[in-house]
């Protein structure tokens, strides 16, 4: 399906003014002012759909440190964000200066970075990768930096310190090999990882113990698990306390009382009322045994408990969501009423996938994917999803919404290690990165949000993809690896800003604008006066430039370049300065 926003459908004529007066409005001519037949397109997301994507948040990802390593895979989605940098550098496995309190402000840039990409690519949820750890071990020693619930609250807090607390909720994704079996083995004292059949440290890890409960957990079904307290206390040391107790009920606890601390009572994210949880596979439950329904009814049990356990906690009764390869475990999970939908996870001969359980339609894919291209030789030995400049990403999404799809949820939002990110990637050429761009794929999102044209849209200057550094000391020596001259930003909303020198220029590519009466609201700050100049697909008015009046040195915002569009587009904006002035951002404003 070819989409209707893309810009050969709806390229109208666009005429771009600049104003050299704040008070004067100068309309096009042609462009009537009492009537004007300005329109936007509807967004194909349908309103009973919703898309989101998983992300990880491990302390080894957010140092920078886990895609620098040497690997069998090449890392070719690495962020445009780099954590080693503005005191950092050479600091990525360096844990102990991760906990000072430089450390500490670094980490939380980290997730301040995040929060403004997932609010600029208008998705509706981030479902956080949770593998266990949660509140009830804040104080035992082997809590381990690989998913911890307790971590919700920086990203949190990042949403509201970059002004971002509305734009996006938060869902669970429980990762339960990890915490499940690795989370559980590592709390024993057996090191973080599954039990292996085939390696020969399984002195210490014995296989996942689920299917030994099958009597106590028959038992419970039969009298009620309150009447069986022995059977309860097995259960729920053996296996239950490491899914709920130290994983999903600290996650939803902590998602909902930090939104509140920050004034936002809905910043769970639900489907028709009930907190969404996704869950991944769970193929180790089989320990050893290759039989299919090798622990017939007892996750569909384990549904049951998360089920009444969610409402005590929360008052409202989840929407469960697991992986396919749950009805295999368990053929019961198939017509288990506590679960809500199933989903399948890709695979690289089904790159996309979409399952109907319940009345409930799931999507899954990834933007891309590389594995083991170091030693599998030709691309075609390679785990390898092609992501074809973008257009994998827009096929699936398209066939999602064809398909009448509930939710949609993607992999992964900072999934580096597999090649399978959506985040914004370093500036490198095509088969360096995968991207055409720095923001493509964020852009791509936006395009199929519920909101792809947004009234007020906000380009980050250190976020652009491309540029001119002419003359730029990169002493700034943050953010990115570039040659911008990018420094920590002290205005309102923290981030970053760019220290522009004369002839410099800023570009962001695909960028969508409303149609009707649109001003730009540029956030600067400059100890002399300068002149500006915005171009949208280098078209440059014959209007007097903008000028820029010194701020003294402080951050200001001035309104500036009206223009008048007729349809909505998706454009190459382009900011160009005479002399040396430090940007921010700016808003594109829709009235």
């Amino acid at each position: 399906m070819e989409r209707k926003t893309h810009l050969a459908a709806w390229i109208g004529i666009l005429t771009f003014l600049v104003s050299c007066s704040e008070h004067e409005t100068i309309l096009p001519k042609g462009i009537a002012s009492s009537e004007p037949q300005w329109e936007n397109p509807v967004p194909l997301l349908p309103q009973n759909c919703y898309i989101g994507s998983l992300m990880g948040f491990e302390g080894d990802l957010i140092r920078g440190n886990a895609y620098k390593k040497d690997t069998r895979t090449t890392y070719f989605n690495q962020p445009l964000y780099e954590s080693a940098l503005d005191g950092a550098e050479g600091r990525e496995n360096d844990t102990n200066w991760w906990k000072t309190e430089e450390g500490k402000r670094k980490t939380q840039e980290w997730w301040g970075n995040m929060a403004e990409e997932i609010a600029y690519s208008g998705i509706d949820y981030i479902a956080l990768n949770f593998r266990g750890y949660g509140s009830q071990l804040k104080n035992n020693p082997v809590k381990t930096d690989h998913g911890d619930p307790d971590r919700v609250s920086e990203l949190v807090q990042a949403m509201k310190e970059r002004g971002v607390e509305n734009k996006f909720k938060i869902a669970i994704f429980d990762d339960c090999p990890a915490s499940w079996e690795a989370a559980r083995n590592h709390y024993l004292g057996r090191g973080y990882s599954g039990w292996d059949a085939n390696k020969e440290n399984n002195e210490k890890r014995l296989p996942f113990p689920l299917k030994t409960m099958k009597a106590q957990i028959e038992k419970m079904e039969r009298k009620g698990w309150k009447n069986c307290p022995e059977e309860d206390k097995i259960f729920r040391d053996s296996v239950y306390q490491f899914i709920w107790d130290f994983n999903i009920k600290a996650a939803l606890r902590n998602i909902i009382d930090e939104g509140k601390k920050i004034g936002v009572n809905d910043l769970l994210f639900t489907y028709e009322g009930k907190p969404l949880i996704f869950f991944w596979g769970c193929g180790f439950v089989r320990a050893g045994d290759n039989k299919e329904d090798c622990c017939n009814g007892l996750l569909s049990y384990i549904c049951k408990r998360l089920y009444e356990d969610c409402y005590k906690e929360t008052g409202m009764y989840p929407l469960l969501v697991v992986d396919q390869d749950w009805s295999k475990r368990d053929y019961s999970i198939r017509t288990c009423p506590y679960i809500g939908g199933i989903s399948g996870w890709f695979t690289m001969a089904e790159p996309r996938r979409t399952f109907t359980h319940n009345g409930l339609t799931v999507g899954t894919t990834v933007p891309s994917f590389v594995g083991g291209d170091k030693d599998k030789g030709p691309m075609e030995n390679w785990d390898w999803i092609d992501p074809r400049h973008g257009n994998h990403l827009k096929e699936s999404l398209d066939d999602f919404i064809n398909k009448g799809c509930n939710l949609i949820f993607l992999e992964g939002f900072t999934d580096v290690m597999e090649n399978a990110a959506l985040w914004r990637a370093k500036k490198d050429a095509y088969e360096k990165t995968h991207y055409d761009y720095c923001n493509q794929r964020l852009n791509i999102l936006r395009q199929y949000s519920h909101n792809p044209y947004p009234k007020t849209y906000r380009l980050e200057a250190e976020a652009c993809d491309e540029y001119d550094d002419t003359g730029s000391t990169r002493s700034g020596k943050a953010f990115r690896l570039d040659g911008l001259d990018i420094y920590r930003c002290n205005d309102k909303n923290a981030g970053w800003h760019v220290r522009m020198q004369a002839g410099n220029y800023l570009q962001w590519k695909e960028i969508p604008v409303r149609a009707g009466y649109t001003v730009f609201k540029i956030r600067y700050k400059s100890t002399n006066n300068a002149t500006i100049n915005f171009q949208i697909d280098g078209n440059n008015s014959n209007q007097p430039n903008k000028i820029l009046p010194s701020t003294g040195g402080l951050w200001e915002t001035i309104e500036c370049c009206p223009f008048v569009q007729q349809k909505a587009a998706l454009h190459t904006i382009t900011l160009q300065v005479s002399r040396k002035i430090d940007i921010n951002y700016f808003d594109i404003v829709t009235q």
